[in-house]
């Protein structure tokens, strides 16, 4: 099998990434003048396209996915940015649906550093976020992308991406996440979340309760026209298909190759921002809705890697991840179901557990290779109450291959608890060419 041209190693590829990664001790940081200043000795590459800003808790991976799809279906040059990724940094940056390359990388990244020292940014250390977001949109603006759509990396208000000349904005959902930075409870992360919405720029959303109740105040204070499913766009089922039915538009029979019910309403908002896109000139034929959907690919996401047994990757990461995943499980016929879970310990690990453990068979507790990875002592503690049946296996490897060994072809194997765990257990089953 030839080896695809972006796999080759670029001599320089791994110590660019290292120097990528080692900006993470830098941390998170919630103000907007380091990005604003990286940009602006850059050119502001962010002004050169249109951009859908994308935030959310869960789901805004897949949304971006499936609008990116549909707008490339159309004839558009999209440029997509989103985070984090699950096996290579190349996968946050691609235009046209293909990777952002390792020579494209290595340039860019020591063009870029050059540019900030010689502007005098040396004082002013980016975070890891900061720079790679910088780089997507100087890839963007050197490709000519017609559009962009760029996820939120965390919140919204003070993340880095809240620079782009945005045209739309999307906000999946909100419930609990990251509520050291965000603040506690809902009204607080929404009001985070929705500062990515800006003054007379449409919004998108599935929000609900006092999260949608938020968001609907700052649009009011902004002049900003919201467009908000179940009201004025919705989903009905329709055997395997869907249909979608708005004020404008109804699109009938539809399917997304994305699995799970959950991913419904995210092809829902999706829909709704090309109605929105198409009053603003963008040419989007019903063929390239229904392409585009057809064909979009976002692994990780309720993603069956194996038969006989199935095995299921997802990225479930918070307790409505978790809510959603158990719905789809449920939906699947299996006799015995063995759950691989890696959380990272900054996350709601009872909420996730709650959801999970109930239904299986045998837990295994193993931990991504990184050092926000929750401890087997701690994951055990929160498991306790729900199962007796729990193995402790470090390596996400090892713990892989116990649970398929254990497991009958009619059993269901699911790997899940962060996207790392999910990114490094789809790696390991691609190397043992184990994917279905």
């Amino acid at each position: 099998m030839p080896v695809k041209r972006n796999s080759l190693p670029h001599p320089s590829y791994k110590r660019t990434i290292d120097y990528l990664y080692g900006m993470k001790r830098f941390g998170i940081r919630m103000n907007l003048k380091g990005i604003k200043t990286a940009l602006h000795l850059l050119g502001d590459p962010q002004r050169a396209f249109p951009s859908v800003h994308v935030g959310g808790s869960n789901g805004k991976g897949s949304t971006s996915a499936m609008l990116e799809s549909i707008l490339k279906c159309a004839g558009y040059r999209v440029g997509l940015y989103t985070s984090p990724h699950l096996i290579r940094f190349n996968e946050r940056i691609r235009v046209g649906k293909r990777e952002i390359p390792n020579r494209k990388v290595v340039e860019l990244v020591d063009r870029i550093d050059s540019r900030l020292k010689a502007g005098g940014l040396r004082r002013i250390n980016l975070t890891f976020f900061e720079f790679a977001t910088a780089m997507a949109f100087l890839y963007f603006a050197e490709c000519d992308v017609d559009i962009a759509i760029v996820e939120v990396g965390m919140g919204g208000r003070l993340d880095a991406t809240n620079v782009v000349r945005s045209i739309v904005s999307i906000i999946t959902n909100v419930s609990r996440e990251h509520e050291v930075v965000l603040g506690k409870g809902i009204r607080s992360i929404a009001q985070e979340k929705g500062g990515i919405i800006k003054k007379g720029v449409p919004l998108v959303t599935s929000a609900r309760g006092v999260a949608l109740k938020v968001l609907k105040e700052i649009c009011g204070r902004r002049g900003t026209p919201i467009h908000v499913l179940g009201k004025d766009f919705k989903i009905e089922l329709n055997s395997k298909n869907f249909d979608f039915l708005s004020r404008w538009y109804n699109h009938k029979c539809l399917r997304t190759n994305l699995e799970g019910a959950y991913q419904l309403f995210n092809a829902a908002c999706a829909l709704g921002t090309v109605e929105l896109l198409r009053d603003m000139q963008f040419s989007i034929d019903d063929i390239a809705i229904r392409e585009g959907l057809a064909r979009v690919r976002w692994p990780g996401r309720f993603e069956t890697v194996k038969r006989r047994p199935t095995v299921i990757i997802d990225c479930a990461h918070n307790p409505a991840g978790a809510d959603a995943l158990r719905g789809a499980i449920t939906t699947i016929g299996f006799r015995r179901l063995f759950l691989i879970l890696g959380i990272m310990d900054d996350k709601d690990i009872r909420g996730i557990v709650s959801r999970f453990a109930p239904l299986a068979h045998k837990i295994f507790i193993t931990m991504p290779k990184t050092e926000r990875a929750a401890s087997l002592k701690t994951l055990k503690k929160y498991i306790k109450p729900y199962s007796k049946t729990v193995v402790s296996i470090k390596d996400i490897a090892e713990a892989c291959n116990a649970a398929i060994s254990n497991a009958s072809d009619d059993d269901l194997v699911c790997i899940t608890g962060s996207i790392f765990t999910a990114g490094e257990a789809r790696k390991i089953l691609i190397s043992k060419g184990t994917l279905a």
